[in-house]
């Protein structure tokens, strides 16, 4: 079977869902440097694995994780194919947490950081990049350590800045900052360094219409500074943050876009408030609180 054979193949694999046999291609010794068969395998198995925990689960137990960032190694210079595999990832490790633990240890969250950094001015590659690594960090403490000593949180970062118009950009990246940081003073620090509060303070000045974006950045802007002094002072020493807390919290108490999303206007409002009471208090006393 040549190239476009393959390709039409995995293409009727997918109507099938057959997760099993995309594998199988993927894996195959003679479709291993044929870029294009790669590039298909890894496009359907984000999509037959996106809504079905089963597949998911089943990809990951059958080598998927592997042959994909194998693929992702061998091919680096190939941008379809890495966006391709960053929305694999997404997609196998949204269900349960041994795909993620799977993933970090076979270098997957090396190669979306590779490809991020390689392919900056793809904007969809940013997106489902941060995306991935939102997967892999989300309650996993030593994906989130490997992820910001390999360099994840400056390629979030350089995306964000990059793609400051994108709002899906924009709101994975608030979210991959904010699983890598949670509970991790190191990768706050990191953060701090590279200008994640900045770049989150702009995202939500510039997308102010987006409830959405407006709370999902204060949730990031907490879990940036919880431990870490140096960034609780920042903050505190600029009125940008606090003043784009106030702002979320005032345009988005009668937004009919959050109620659609699911989340409430009293709770986006809510958390914009006390996120923004705290960055008051932290100005007015000069000082940064003690955790308990």
């Amino acid at each position: 079977m040549g190239s476009k054979g393959a390709v039409r193949h995995v293409r009727r694999l997918e109507k099938s869902r057959d997760v099993i046999g995309v594998i199988a291609v993927l894996t195959q010794s003679r479709h291993r440097d044929d870029v294009d068969v790669q590039a298909a395998c890894l496009r359907v198995l984000g999509n037959v694995c996106f809504h079905d925990a089963w597949n998911g689960r089943l990809a990951g137990r059958s080598g998927a994780i592997e042959a994909l960032v194998d693929a992702m190694r061998r091919h680096g210079g190939n941008e379809k194919l890495q966006e391709d595999g960053c929305f694999a990832l997404r997609s196998m490790c949204r269900y349960g947490d041994e795909n993620g633990r799977l993933a970090g240890r076979c270098g997957a969250i090396e190669a979306v950081v590779h490809a991020m950094k390689r392919h900056g001015g793809n904007e969809k590659l940013q997106e489902k990049g941060c995306a991935a690594l939102v997967r892999m960090c989300l309650g996993n403490d030593e994906n989130a350590r490997l992820a910001g000593r390999s360099g994840a949180i400056e390629a979030v970062v350089h995306a964000m800045k990059r793609h400051g118009g994108s709002e899906d950009v924009q709101y994975s990246g608030y979210w991959a900052l904010n699983n890598m940081c949670y509970g991790n003073a190191e990768n706050a620090r990191l953060a701090e360094r590279y200008g994640a509060i900045q770049a989150v303070v702009d995202a939500m000045k510039r997308h102010g219409e987006n409830g959405t974006v407006h709370r999902s950045g204060c949730w990031a802007l907490v879990h940036m500074c919880i431990d870490n002094a140096e960034a609780r002072r920042l903050a505190a020493r600029h009125g940008a943050p606090l003043q784009a807390v106030v702002d979320a919290a005032t345009r988005h108490r009668g937004n009919e876009n959050v109620q659609k999303k699911g989340y409430g206007n009293f709770v986006a409002s809510w958390l914009c408030v006390v996120v923004a009471s705290w960055l008051w208090w932290l100005r007015r006393t000069n000082k940064s609180p003690t955790r308990r």
